[in-house]
C-alpha cells in the first residue's frame, strides 16, 4: 500500500484528482454543467504543470539532497519527458477540436503565467526576491486553473456569494501549500529553495498559519449560519477542509513521520466532490 502511495504521490496524480474534484465542485457554486472534454483537459494541463516543475527541480539540484518525489524525476527523466510531450500533444488536440477562442486566450494566458512561475522559482536570481512569493503564485494558478471551465461555461452574473467561495478556496490551496512546506524545510534550505517558511522561520510560519486557519473557521462557520442552497453546501464542504486541516497541523509530525502528509494535504482537496452528495 506504501508503494502505490508513493507513486500516486511521485506522479501527481492525487493533486490531478483533487483538481477535478474542485472544478466539479466550482460547477456546482456556479450552477454549470462542465463537458467531459474539459475536464479530461483539465487533467492532462495539472499534471502536466506538475511534472514539469518536478523535472526542473529534479535537474537542477541533480547531485544535491532531494526528497523522493525530486529523486523519481530525476530516476526517470527521460521517460517521463516523452510522456509530458505526449500529454500536451493530446491536450492541443482536444482543445483545438472543442474550445472556443475565448478559452483558447484564457487557457493560454493562464498557462504563460504558470511557465513563468516554473522558470522564477527554479532561478536563483530571482527566487528569493521578495515579490515572488511561491505559495501565492501556487495558490492563484491552482485556483484560476480548476475555477476556469466553470467561469467560461457560466451564462449568468456572478454574485458576490460565489466569489467569496472562490477567494475561501483559494486560500486554503495557500495554506495548504505553505503547510506543507513546512514539512520540506530542510531540503528546501539545502537545495537553497526560497519558501514562505524559509522566509518566516518554522516558528513565526507556523503562528502565521494557525492564525490563519481560526480566521478561516470563523469566517466559513459565519457564512454557513447566513447562507442557504448551493452556496451554503460549497461552505460546509470548505468547512469540513478547514477541519481536516486542523487535524493535519495538529497531528502533523506524527502524520509526517509515517511519510503520509504531503499526500493528505493533497487529498483534501478531493472533499469539494462530497458537494454532490449532500
Amino acid at each position: 500500500m506504501q508503494k502505490i502511495i508513493a507513486l500516486i504521490e511521485n506522479l501527481s496524480l492525487h493533486v490531478v484528482a483533487g483538481s477535478m474534484c474542485s472544478a466539479l465542485f466550482a460547477s456546482a457554486v456556479l450552477k454549470v454543467e462542465l463537458p467531459w472534454w474539459w475536464l479530461v483537459s483539465l487533467a492532462l494541463a495539472v499534471w502536466f504543470v506538475y511534472t514539469l516543475d518536478h523535472l526542473f527541480d529534479a535537474r537542477l539540484n541533480s547531485g544535491r539532497l532531494k526528497n523522493l518525489r525530486h529523486q523519481f524525476h530525476e530516476q526517470h527523466f527521460k521517460k517521463l519527458v516523452f510522456v509530458l510531450l505526449l500529454t500536451s500533444f493530446t491536450g492541443l488536440i482536444i482543445f483545438y477540436r472543442f474550445a472556443t477562442v475565448q478559452m483558447w486566450i484564457a487557457a493560454c494566458m493562464l498557462a504563460v503565467f504558470a511557465l513563468m512561475h516554473i522558470v522564477l522559482v527554479s532561478s536563483a536570481a530571482l527566487s528569493n526576491k521578495i515579490w515572488l512569493q511561491k505559495e501565492v503564485q501556487i495558490a492563484l494558478i491552482y485556483s484560476i486553473g480548476v475555477w476556469l471551465g466553470p467561469l467560461q461555461h457560466n451564462e449568468n452574473t456572478i454574485d458576490i456569494q460565489a466569489i467569496m467561495v472562490f477567494v475561501t478556496f483559494t486560500l486554503l490551496v495557500w495554506w495548504e501549500t505553505s503547510f506543507i512546506a513546512l514539512d520540506e524545510l530542510e531540503t528546501d534550505l539545502k537545495q537553497q529553495n526560497t519558501t514562505l517558511v524559509t522566509r518566516l522561520g518554522k516558528q513565526n510560519t507556523k503562528e502565521l498559519l494557525l492564525l490563519m486557519l481560526v480566521f478561516q473557521l470563523v469566517f466559513t462557520i459565519v457564512q454557513l449560519l447566513l447562507l442557504d442552497g448551493i452556496v451554503a453546501k460549497a461552505y460546509f464542504i470548505l468547512l469540513t477542509m478547514e477541519v481536516v486541516f486542523v487535524f493535519l497541523f495538529l497531528y502533523r509530525n506524527n502524520i509526517s513521520r509515517s511519510g503520509l502528509l504531503h499526500f493528505a494535504g493533497e487529498m483534501v482537496f478531493c472533499l469539494p466532490i462530497l458537494v454532490y452528495l449532500i
